[in-house]
């Protein structure tokens, strides 16, 4: 149930903060205008000359993306003294070049998502393109290049200083280019703005596979705390009942003797000495049958060594039998008083064992519950900072996915083990007599059962293996000083 309900949270989580696509309404731009365009321009991914004219016309709607870079774009308009607030819906409210574009059947085209091209490294322009900018010695193009070659060979700059300086060469570039016309410039400084917009907001880098595959572990810590709060339950009513015991029981141990068992041993001080007593009797019974096949075993042994390791076995049980002897002489020797002292000991001690687990499971199940918010939290990545780490952050990926694909094929040959029935068909075709197949399918039970558990387990533990990977790198990258 616990696993249901964790999933279903993530589906719905999934959609309404990742897959549904908001709208952003920016009604002001408030008193600081240069703050208001730097962030219109860093959050929008837009020129410094779009920001002007999107402060100058406001108020406008614009695309947010997913609720959660849109709240975030939001919250970064309102901090810098403008007036944003997220909408639901809005496609109608946004300028004629903004609208989807539509395929002959009348549905939307779908683009690329600029955070996942950006995430990849990937850019618009060709080395055509680059080559012709370079060949240009305007002082436009020249900024525009500079600015390029901040970000090295894949043109992304990787720490926030490289960011900062790519966006003022960009302005730079972009004030010498009043008048220029040439549609190839304007196509690679919008995609040099989007690199540098993008690689100063943070972005949520985390991955719902990951968070899917780590819902089985955590689902599987909160259903061992539901079972010790259960145990502690349980444990506390034991107590309660013997606390509510009658010293004067008028049931005697001889009738006791028949009727004890675990089910009603806790009914009355006769029921639970009875039951005491059988306990005691049936273990030293089962030593001396120990003892009695070890010495079988003995006589036939082979080496001394052996003789030596089998009679260590007839000493303990030995020991055992003497230690339940003097137990069960104690117990017999026990009154009405007694017995309640000594069952109240030991339910007692159950329930503080109880209470002790039950209370570990609760501040396990906080942790666990604490993970996901924790790594989407650790992985609210600045831009430079998965262009940094991106070696690293495919290696994880292709692992993951190695492991999924791992996985998923065990679980499919486990599903594809059927036992094995020999039977007979009769002329009905109804199968007839006995199975001879009993260890085969013993055999092919246990394979499946490894197959489909151990597919379980596994994506479950790379899942959380890297979710808390991601954590202790991500609050180090993101959050620490040189982030």
């Amino acid at each position: 149930m616990f696993i249901i309900i964790l999933i279903a949270l993530f589906v719905c989580g999934w959609y309404f903060l990742w897959k549904k696509k908001y709208f952003i309404l920016i009604e002001s731009a408030g008193e600081n205008a240069d703050g208001i365009k730097q962030v219109l321009k860093t959050q929008l991914e837009i020129s410094l000359t779009e920001a002007e004219e999107l402060a100058g016309s406001l108020p406008k709607t614009v695309r947010g993306g997913n609720f959660l870079n849109a709240k975030m774009v939001v919250k970064a308009i309102n901090e810098a003294g403008g007036s944003a607030k997220l909408l639901t819906s809005g496609e109608d409210a946004l300028a004629k070049d903004e609208q989807p574009e539509v395929d002959e059947n009348g549905k939307k085209k779908k683009g690329p998502d600029s955070d996942a091209k950006h995430s990849m490294g990937e850019y618009a322009f060709t080395p055509e393109d680059v080559d012709a900018v370079k060949g240009s010695k305007d002082k436009a193009y020249a900024k525009l290049v500079e600015a390029m070659n901040v970000g090295g060979d894949n043109f992304y700059p990787e720490t926030l200083a490289e960011t900062q300086q790519m966006d003022a060469l960009l302005d730079e570039s972009e004030k010498a280019a009043k008048g220029i016309k040439d549609i190839e410039y304007h196509k690679m400084l919008k995609e040099m703005r989007g690199i540098v917009g993008w690689s100063s907001r943070r972005h949520f880098n985390f991955s719902w596979g990951i968070i899917l595959g780590s819902l089985i572990t955590i689902g599987v810590v909160l259903w061992i705390g539901h079972s010790n709060q259960e145990d502690k339950k349980h444990a506390k009513e034991q107590v309660e009942k013997v606390e509510a015991w009658n010293v004067k029981d008028t049931l005697s141990l001889d009738k006791a003797m028949q009727m004890a068992n675990y089910e009603n041993h806790l009914q009355s001080p006769a029921l639970y000495r009875a039951y005491e007593i059988n306990t005691k009797e049936n273990l030293i019974a089962s030593c001396k049958k120990n003892i009695e096949e070890e010495k079988a075993r003995q006589d036939t042994a082979s080496t001394k060594e052996i003789k030596a390791n089998i009679q260590k076995w007839i000493d303990m049980n030995e020991k055992e039998i003497a230690r339940h002897n003097e137990e069960l002489k104690e117990i017999r020797c026990w009154d009405n008083k007694d017995t309640k002292k000594a069952a109240l000991e030991r339910t007692k001690k159950s329930y503080k064992y109880a209470r002790k687990s039950a209370f570990t499971s609760i501040i396990w199940s906080i942790i666990f519950l604490a993970l996901i918010p924790l790594y989407i939290f650790a992985n609210y990545s600045w831009g430079y900072v998965i262009t940094r780490t991106r070696t690293e952050s495919a290696f994880l990926q292709k692992f993951y996915a190695w492991t999924a694909k791992l996985s998923a094929g065990m679980f499919a040959l486990g599903g594809a083990i059927h036992l094995i029935d020999s039977r007979p068909v009769d002329s009905s075709g109804a199968r007839v007599g006995f199975s001879n197949d009993g260890a085969i399918n013993a055999i092919l039970m246990t394979a499946k059962l490894f197959l489909l558990v151990g597919a379980v387990v596994l994506i479950a533990f790379v899942s959380l293996a890297i979710m808390i990977y991601s954590i202790i790198v991500g609050l180090k990258r993101n959050y620490g000083s040189k982030a």
